[in-house]
Formats: C-alpha cells, structure tokens, sequence
C-alpha cells in the first residue's frame, strides 16, 4: 500500500486489491482514518490502477482485511513517522516528543504547545538554499508491505505447529418449512455467528455474513449446472436459466439474526481477521439437518431441489407402506 498525505491534510490511499462489493474500499479508509486521526471524509482510496498503485496479489481466502489492511496500517505508520520528524526539526526538539493527531501536532516539552501540520510544507524558492524539508504540493509518502509469517508442513506425525495464519469460525442454526407436495424448502428463521477478530465495520459484517448465508442456500437448494448429453458442454449458461439465490430465498428480515463474536486476531490490523467463506459451511448442514427433522429424509447430493426432495418424500412413503 501507498498512503500520501497532502498539506492540507487529504490523503490518498492506493491499493491494488480487489472490490468484489465486500466493502473493502470503506475498511482501509476506516484504517487510514484511525491511524491518521482523520475524519474518514478526508481519505479517497484509489485501487486496481496498474498505473500508479502498488503490486498486490488478489482478494481471496478472506485475505484482504488482514494482509491489505495491515500493509494500509503499516503506510500510515510511515507517514505518521516522518509528520513526526518535520514537525520536530521546525519546534527543535527530537520526533518521539510530537504527537500527531490529524492536522495538528502536539508538541511535548517546549514553550510551543502545538503546531498546525500544514505550515510544516513550505514553498520551493529558487533563491533558498537546500529546501529541505516538507514542500508544497509534495505529500508526505508512506510505503507499506506486508506478509504474514510462514505456515509450516506437516510432519510424519500429520501435525504441524502453524498450518495457517489464523482460523475462522462460524455457526448456523436454521429454521425451515417443507411442502411435502411439492418438496419445495422455504427458510424460516436464521440465525448465525461469526468469528471476525476485531471487526472494523460491524455494520458491513453482518451484511456479509446475510450475504454468505443466502449465497450458500443458493448453492444448496437450487444452483446446479446442467449438461447436454449430446455435447457434454453446460446446458443452462445464463442468468435466465442458472437459478441464483435472490431474495425470494431469504427469511423475512426481522426473522435473520446476525451476530458477531469477536475473538481479536494479535497480528490483525486493530485485531481484525478477513471474513467471508466460513459463513457458507455451517449452512448445508443445518439445513440438512431442518429437512431429517422436519420430513426423515437424508438427501446425499446437492442441490436439494424441489424435484429431488419431492422424490426422496415418495420414496420413503413407499417404504413406510410397503412395511407395514
């Protein structure tokens, strides 16, 4: 990450990972913000422009949070060090006696109690000598990198003490209704807890842990390719065909209940951990386990459509006739 803070206290944070509507672009304007001590309307976030923002390597594994987020934190950093060091050759005393907060600096130890961080630029003059220092319409530039440390193999014991950089956690309980006639499913009520770390947008969380848990419904109930038995090649290619999950799926809103349950990650940025694909595992089995409770049945294979359902319904009636 690139982070740049201009004289009159904007800044520009350049990233290269990806916005997949997860609300990225909000997260490291919220860090930039905090370690700046900013309002968040100061901070524009500039990302995907090969041109001018810094190598990354994609938005995937719930990754983006913690190794951006902490590269975003590392830049600030930076950049915070340096206010320090102008702010404290202007006053004369040394860096670790300044405090910046925002636009300001406030200054330990000397008759100086504070000093406002846009008289630190000063304006380039051909007839100065040096022109050292901060210069006008030249941000002060901040360069963070940031890779966790190293996972370790397994060993011939199938043990390992470090297999990933941090775990997430996730857990569903789910409410469903069964047509019997149809073997259509219907969600009733859920409810779902997410391990996040630290979250640095609750607000944003929830929204991706509603979204995780239609998206796996989604794939549970109704996704599913199907394929020309002259070709081989997928028969429904569009959105017109391809059933996606929509909101016909979803409980009603006051029937969703998200919660997050923090568990702060040490080496997160302020704690926090990404947070996306563990929503979706907990999802197929509670449903499962809804439809055995609801109905008897075990289906074995995804998706557990109407069709499907209704089938495994008959089949255990028959059973259930041809014992008695």
């Amino acid at each position: 990450a690139v982070v740049r803070y201009y004289s009159d206290a904007s800044v520009e944070v350049m990233i290269s990972c990806d916005e997949n509507g997860m609300g990225a672009t909000t997260v490291m304007a919220q860090i930039a913000a905090s370690v700046l001590e900013l309002p968040i309307e100061k901070i524009k976030v500039i990302k995907g422009d090969t041109l001018i923002t810094p190598y990354d390597n994609y938005s995937a594994s719930s990754r983006t949070t913690y190794t951006t987020g902490n590269a975003v934190k590392i830049a600030c950093e930076e950049v915070v060090d340096k206010l320090q060091e102008a702010a404290a050759r202007e006053v004369g005393v040394h860096k670790s006696k300044i405090i910046v907060h925002g636009d300001k600096a406030t200054v330990l130890g000397s008759d100086i109690q504070e000093i406002e961080l846009s008289t630190l630029f000063k304006n380039t003059s051909p007839y100065a000598q040096g022109n050292w220092g901060l210069q006008r319409f030249s941000p002060v530039v901040g360069h963070g990198v940031f890779c966790p440390a190293p996972i370790r193999s397994w060993g011939h014991d199938g043990l390992t003490k470090r297999m990933w950089n941090w775990f997430q956690y996730a857990a569903a309980a789910i409410e469903i209704a069964v047509n019997e006639e149809t073997g259509q499913i219907k969600l009733l009520q859920v409810a779902c807890s997410a391990d996040t770390g630290n979250p640095i947008n609750p607000k944003m969380v929830e929204g991706q842990i509603e979204g995780g848990v239609i998206l796996a419904a989604g794939y549970v109930l109704q996704e599913g390719c199907m394929f020309n038995e002259k070709t081989g090649g997928v028969a429904n290619t569009g959105l017109s065909d391809y059933r996606i999950a929509d909101m016909t799926l979803s409980p009603l809103q006051e029937n969703f209940h998200s919660m997050i349950n923090p568990d702060p990650l040490p080496d997160g940025p302020f704690g926090a951990k990404g947070m996306a694909e563990s929503i979706t595992i907990p999802i197929a089995p509670a449903i499962c386990e809804g439809l055995y409770h609801a109905v008897g049945i075990r289906p074995t294979y995804f998706p557990m459509t109407a069709e499907r359902i209704l089938a495994l319904i008959k089949e255990k009636k028959a059973k259930e006739v041809s014992a008695q």
